[in-house]
C-alpha cells in the first residue's frame, strides 16, 4: 500500500480582508464535491500558503489577528460553513500569519489526519473551503496563493461496508440461504435545493447517500424484494403571503424563502418536492445510473410527507421480484440510494437509513426484459428540440437583452427515467401526445416554440 499527494485545490489570485474592528472573512477558494475516492483513501490534508499581514503592529506579545480556516459546505454554492452532527460549526483553523513579518512568507498549516473531527464530518458530496480571516482594527490578511494537498492511499481503506454480502448460512446447504440483509447508512445526509435564478428553475439536487455492496449472481439469483426504509424530515419554502404567491414560489421558485411559518395544508397543495430515489450504479464508487435501452435505471422510492417529524419513520415502496429494478441488476452492481430536493427552498435531511434485502431460495426465475419500445432514438429527438430552443432563446435575449429562459428546455434535455418511461409492448403503438400548458405570455411563447420546431423540421425532412 502506498501513498501519493494530490492537490485537491488552489488559487493563485490574491485575496485581502481588512477589519475596521469586527471580524472580516471571505472564501478564497474551494474544493470541487468529494466523490468516494476522498471519502475512502484520503489520511491527511494540508492547507499551504504564501501570505502575510498588515506588517506592523504595536502588541507583539498579543496573538495574530490574521488567519486561515478549512471549512466544510452542503454544496459549492453555498459561502458559509454546514453545521455539524453535533449542533456546531464545520469551521476549523489552519494556521496564522507570520506575526508583523511584512513580507509573504510560505505557510504549512496544521495537517488534519483521520482522527481530526473534520473527517467525521465530511460526507459523500460536501464541499471543502479555504476561508481568511483578519480580526480587530488594523488587521489584514494579505493572501497571494494557496493550496490544500492531500494524501492519498492507492486502495479504499475506509469503505463503509463489507465487500461483498456473504451467505446468510454457514451450512453449506444452499437452500438455507434465505432471510434480509439490512444495509444501513453510515451518516446524515443534507440536500437543499438550488437556490432561485434563471437557469435553476425546476432544478433537481442530489446526493447519492450510501449504497449496497457490490452483488453477485447468487444475491442477485435470490433477491425476492428491495424497500428502503429512511428517518428524515423536510423543509420547504416558509413565507408569509397571500396563497397564490406561496404556490408560485413553491412550484416555480420566483423567490427566496426563510421567513415565518407556513401552513401545513398549503404547503401540501404546493406538492413534495423532497424523496428518495433507488439508482442502479455498476460499482460503489459511480454518483451515475447506469443507462439501458436509452433510460437511466433510477426509481422513486418515496417521498417525505409534509409535517413529518425529526424522529418519524418512512417506508417506500417495496420493489418486488417482477420489478424492472430487480430485473435490470447484472453482476457487480450495487443499489444506491438517492436524496433529493427540487425547488427553491425544499430542503431533505435524511438522518438514517436502512435497506433491507430479501432473499428466498425459492424465487422464482426473474423475468426477462421486454424488449419494447426502444428510448435512444426519444432522448436523441428531445435534445435536438431542446437545441432548437436554445436557438429561439439566444434570438430572443440578442443584443443587450437580459438572456431569455424557458423551463421546458430543460425538461426536453433532461435525461429519461426508467420511472418515467417505462417498456411497451412492441406490437402495439404508445401513445404520443403533446399537451400545451400555459395561458397569456407563456401560452403564446409555447405556440412560438412550437412554431419554430415545425419549420425546423420541416427545413430538415
Amino acid at each position: 500500500m502506498t501513498l501519493k499527494d494530490v492537490v485537491l485545490a488552489e488559487s493563485n489570485e490574491p485575496l485581502q480582508v481588512h477589519s475596521s474592528g469586527g471580524l472580516e472573512t471571505a472564501i478564497w477558494f474551494k474544493t470541487h464535491p468529494v466523490d468516494r475516492t476522498f471519502c475512502y483513501r484520503v489520511v491527511q490534508f494540508q492547507l499551504v500558503t504564501d501570505s502575510r499581514d498588515q506588517g506592523s503592529t504595536r502588541h507583539t506579545e498579543e496573538a495574530s489577528w490574521s488567519w486561515f480556516e478549512i471549512l466544510v459546505l452542503a454544496d459549492s454554492a453555498e459561502e458559509g460553513e454546514r453545521t455539524t452532527d453535533a449542533g456546531g460549526q464545520a469551521a476549523w483553523r489552519s494556521h496564522y500569519n507570520n506575526l508583523g513579518g511584512g513580507h509573504y512568507t510560505r505557510h504549512f498549516g496544521k495537517i488534519f489526519d483521520r482522527r481530526h473531527q473534520l473527517f467525521t464530518e465530511i460526507k459523500l458530496g460536501d464541499v471543502i473551503a479555504v476561508r481568511i480571516c483578519a480580526g480587530q482594527y488594523g488587521w489584514k490578511n494579505d493572501a497571494r496563493s494557496g493550496r490544500l494537498i492531500a494524501r492519498y492511499l492507492d486502495q479504499h481503506v475506509f469503505f463503509p461496508h463489507p465487500w461483498s454480502l456473504s451467505p446468510l448460512s454457514t451450512s453449506g446447504d444452499d437452500k438455507e440461504q434465505t432471510g434480509v440483509y439490512s444495509v444501513t447508512s453510515s451518516d446524515s445526509c443534507l440536500v437543499r435545493a438550488p437556490r432561485p435564478g434563471i437557469g435553476t428553475l425546476g432544478r433537481i439536487n442530489s446526493r447519492i447517500w450510501f449504497t449496497t455492496p457490490p452483488l453477485d449472481d447468487q444475491i442477485i439469483e435470490k433477491l425476492n424484494e428491495v424497500t428502503l426504509v429512511t428517518n428524515a424530515h423536510s423543509r420547504y419554502p416558509t413565507r408569509q403571503t397571500d396563497r397564490m404567491t406561496l404556490l408560485m414560489q413553491a412550484v416555480r421558485s420566483l423567490e427566496g424563502y426563510q421567513s415565518p411559518s407556513l401552513p401545513q395544508e398549503i404547503a401540501a397543495e404546493m406538492g413534495i418536492w423532497t424523496w428518495f430515489d433507488l439508482v442502479i450504479l455498476p460499482n460503489a464508487e459511480s454518483i451515475t445510473p447506469k443507462k439501458k435501452n436509452g433510460r437511466l435505471l433510477e426509481w422513486k422510492s418515496h417521498a417525505i410527507p409534509i409535517g413529518t417529524g425529526d424522529g418519524s419513520l418512512q417506508v417506500g415502496q417495496k420493489f418486488g421480484r417482477d420489478h424492472e429494478l430487480i430485473s435490470s441488476l447484472e453482476t457487480g452492481d450495487v443499489i444506491g440510494v438517492r436524496v433529493c430536493a427540487q425547488f427553491a427552498g425544499w430542503e431533505n435531511h435524511a438522518h438514517s437509513g436502512r435497506l433491507s434485502l430479501s432473499l428466498t431460495p425459492e424465487a422464482p426465475p426473474r423475468s426477462p426484459l421486454p424488449q419494447g419500445e426502444r428510448w435512444d432514438h426519444v432522448e436523441k429527438g428531445l435534445h435536438q428540440l431542446g437545441e432548437v430552443v436554445d436557438n429561439l432563446l439566444k434570438r430572443a435575449g440578442a443584443g443587450n437583452k437580459r438572456p431569455a429562459f424557458y423551463i421546458e428546455r430543460d425538461q426536453l434535455i433532461s435525461p429519461l427515467r426508467a420511472d418515467e418511461v417505462g417498456t411497451f409492448d412492441a406490437s402495439k403503438r404508445p401513445l404520443r401526445l403533446l399537451s400545451l400548458d400555459g395561458g397569456g405570455v407563456r401560452g403564446i411563447s409555447a405556440l412560438c416554440i412550437l412554431k419554430e420546431i415545425w419549420e425546423d423540421v420541416t427545413e430538415r425532412e
